[in-house]
């Protein structure tokens, strides 16, 4: 009798173990998409539109060695940082390829797809926007 059990644990064990684990091995982890704003209203990939669009990842703000975001934007070629009053980027402007004063009124900021310029067109609060985001 103790035979039988032991034959009868040994052929149904890995069949109760392959059960309880099987929606495990098949899970995945959900990949959200790329979101792509264009001001023509067409979807495509960011390597197909034919505007200059910076991007910067998780992965760069981690390795920067930088404190504030206008130092890690203006490590970028075509975008200029300046804090005005030495106060930790409170008050810094960024000089996008070249708009100059109009920079905040003429460039798009956007952080996880989120539109952080103003209504009244007014610069980016840049102390506001934390590294880690």
């Amino acid at each position: 009798m103790d035979s039988s059990i032991r034959r009868r644990l040994r052929r149904y064990t890995p069949a109760a173990l392959g059960l309880a684990l099987g929606p495990y091995t098949w899970a995945q982890t959900p990949q959200a998409p790329e979101v792509v704003v264009s001001a023509t209203r067409f979807t495509d990939a960011i390597d197909r539109v034919a505007v200059n669009a910076t991007v910067i990842t998780a992965q760069e703000l981690a390795r920067s060695a930088a404190r504030t975001l206008p130092e890690v934007i203006g490590a970028r070629a075509g975008l200029i940082a300046r804090d005005l009053f030495g106060n930790d980027a409170a008050l810094a402007t960024v000089d996008m390829r070249g708009f100059g004063a109009t920079a905040a009124q003429n460039t798009l900021v956007l952080v996880d797809g989120r539109r952080l310029n103003d209504i009244d067109q007014s610069g980016v609060q840049w102390s506001s926007i934390p590294l880690e985001s």
